[in-house]
């Protein structure tokens, strides 16, 4: 190796890439590395050197946290266009399931992986991800009865796993008697403690809104769909609604409405 140029301390450079431990970069007529310990980057640097790493601020940065909100690597709420120790936190789990050098750095490699379309890779829990800061409180008898009808189909996710499963209302009136939609659903059921009533607070995605809910997993009663694999049907309750046998609250229920809630705000 030899010395193409010296740098005089403040001297602005163009960095092209990062290449291990050392930038390849420009400084007037002559192109050379240079240890990342001896250059530091503008908070405001953007891409065009082809990678991003924390401190970095504007559209790219931004670009990069909505393909990794996508993928389930990070929180709606921290998509800023400032990559922030949570960014690089989400860049090195992002690189760790590719299998990539997991730096926390956006270098090529992790850029063209994540914009890539054919990539189908997600975070086993994204739906989690993309929901939190998203939930909100529903009154069941203050419109959460109109809002999940009788007939609507969604998306349960399971505040404690972050698994997520399809469901549909079929019935009940002060909650929404309820049941998986497929055998997969079932299965996903099943995963989280098997059947039982045991109480579990649960996130109601429908027509885009995220309700925070509990449910139990035990199938019981009527059952519409027997080619689910589901026995009967499971109950969902949201904030206030009521248990059909005494047409009381079950302080159960309430308590994971309430910590399903508070898994949902934003941090």
């Amino acid at each position: 190796s030899y010395v193409v140029c010296s740098l005089a301390a403040g001297q602005g450079l163009k960095v092209k890439a990062l290449i291990g431990e050392w930038y390849y970069a420009v400084v007037d007529s002559h192109a050379g590395y240079i240890h990342r310990t001896d250059v530091t980057i503008s908070s405001s640097a953007v891409a065009g050197m082809g990678m991003l790493k924390q401190g970095m601020k504007g559209e790219e940065v931004m670009k990069l946290q909505r393909a990794l909100y996508d993928r389930g690597f990070l929180t709606k709420d921290n998509i800023s266009g400032t990559f922030t120790s949570k960014t690089r936190k989400a860049v090195m789990e992002y690189q760790q399931a590719m299998g990539l050098s997991a730096d926390g750095i956006a270098g090529s490699a992790t850029l063209s992986t994540v914009y890539d379309s054919s990539n189908k890779l997600e975070k086993a829990n994204a739906d989690f991800y993309r929901l939190k800061g998203t939930v909100v409180l529903l009154d069941w008898f203050k419109g959460g009865n109109e809002w999940l009808h009788k007939g609507a189909r969604f998306t349960v996710t399971d505040v404690r796993t972050g698994k997520s499963f399809r469901a549909k209302r079929f019935g009940g009136w002060y909650h929404a008697d309820s049941e998986p939609i497929t055998k997969y659903d079932t299965s996903i059921i099943k995963s989280l403690e098997g059947f039982s009533w045991n109480r579990r607070p649960i996130w109601v995605t429908y027509n885009g809104k995220t309700v925070a809910a509990s449910m139990h997993t035990m199938p019981h009663m009527a059952n519409p769909t027997p080619s689910n694999g589901f026995d009967g049907h499971f109950c969902i309750h949201l904030y206030h609604s009521k248990v059909h046998a005494n047409s009381k609250e079950c302080p159960r229920h309430q308590r994971c409405v309430q910590e399903a809630y508070s898994a949902g705000k934003k941090h």
